[in-house]
């Protein structure tokens, strides 16, 4: 090779590795395992922080916004695509989104995931705390956001317990909360001025989101997290839009990062709906469920989940499971919650 091709082609494999150094606190490489060629993503799962604003999308290259982690906030960058000019990251919240290994750092966004100046709501009405599940919290801005003390209980299943500005403007919300018909608590945005929108008891369409977990910056996002009638922890982002109506953010994906076994011998393939085996995992195997492709277009009737697998070789690849099917996941441990 001539010294000039030789040259450029040193340059251009060292351009990833220069550019993630104004990202992230340390130097990102790929884990060594057992990924064939063929192998939809190198797997990184490397722990770090964030050495300057990162924004993060729904694509490589491309997509909508997810979120923007702020400097020096923890993160994990789990894949890298396989020339490695793109890197999905895990928020230490659980979002997750793409940026490209020679992204700039963000401007300042009031979308950024930090919440080192919420407050955590204390007390929990006795009625939100449910047997065996994880204890109900609230996270809220202060600054723009009261709590009710005591929590006034509109009704018998329900509970009061903030009022303020939830969005970026004046705009007051009262935020309702309750144990679910079947252990499922959720928590409702409201109006503060207009006490008939739960008039006849039912839930306010668009409005409601189900979790345990709950952060409101009071910014126009709000963040939730729970198990409750899914198959795994589910870390979410909405929009709070101008008619008050909640609307999710697609995320790169549902992080999962369940370590479990295979119940029966599984094939890994190289895309979500098919492509290449690129893996297989006996009966009796230990793996890592790590995503699910919750946000690919699909008809309404698809009940199918996406998950990106990692074998106990390092081998990455997709599986898809029809979780309304007669057979179960052959996976230990990922199963519905909920009625």
């Amino acid at each position: 090779m001539k010294k000039p091709m030789l040259l450029a082609t040193l340059c251009a494999a060292a351009l990833p590795a220069l550019a993630q150094q104004a990202l992230f606190a340390d130097a990102i490489a790929p884990a060594a395992g057992g990924s064939t060629g063929k192998a939809p993503y190198l797997y990184v799962g490397q722990a770090t922080t964030a050495k300057a604003p990162l924004a993060l999308s729904s694509q490589p290259g491309k997509g909508t916004p997810v979120t923007t982690v702020p400097a020096q906030a923890p993160l994990t960058v789990l894949l890298a695509t396989p020339d490695k000019a793109h890197y999905l990251v895990k928020t230490s919240l659980g979002l997750t989104g793409w940026i490209a290994a020679d992204a700039q750092p963000a401007a300042d966004s009031r979308d950024s995931e930090d919440f080192s100046q919420l407050k955590k709501l204390s007390p929990i009405p006795e009625g939100l705390k449910i047997e065996g599940l994880p204890p109900f919290a609230l996270h809220y801005n202060p600054q723009r956001i009261q709590p009710l003390t005591p929590a006034a209980q509109s009704n018998e299943d329900s509970y009061v317990l903030l009022q303020g500005q939830f969005a970026a403007n004046d705009r007051n919300y009262r935020l309702e909360c309750g144990p679910g018909p079947s252990a499922d608590p959720y928590c409702e945005l409201l109006d503060a001025a207009d006490l008939k929108q739960r008039a006849d008891g039912q839930l306010a369409a668009g409005r409601m989101l189900g979790g345990e977990t709950f952060y409101f910056p009071g910014n126009g996002t709000l963040y939730s997290s729970t198990h409750i009638n899914r198959h795994h922890q589910t870390f979410s982002k909405y929009r709070l839009k101008d008619d008050g109506q909640l609307a999710e953010v697609a995320q790169a994906f549902y992080y999962v990062g369940l370590k479990s076994t295979a119940l029966a011998p599984i094939t890994l393939s190289s895309q979500p709906e098919g492509g290449e085996p690129v893996a297989r995992i006996a009966k009796g195997d230990k793996l890592q469920v790590l995503l699910h492709d919750a946000f690919r277009p699909r008809k309404e009737d698809d009940y199918r989940d996406f998950l990106l697998i990692q074998a106990s070789d390092g081998s990455l690849g997709w599986l898809s499971v029809n979780h309304l099917g007669d057979e179960p996941a052959p996976i230990e441990d990922y199963r519905f919650m909920g009625d």
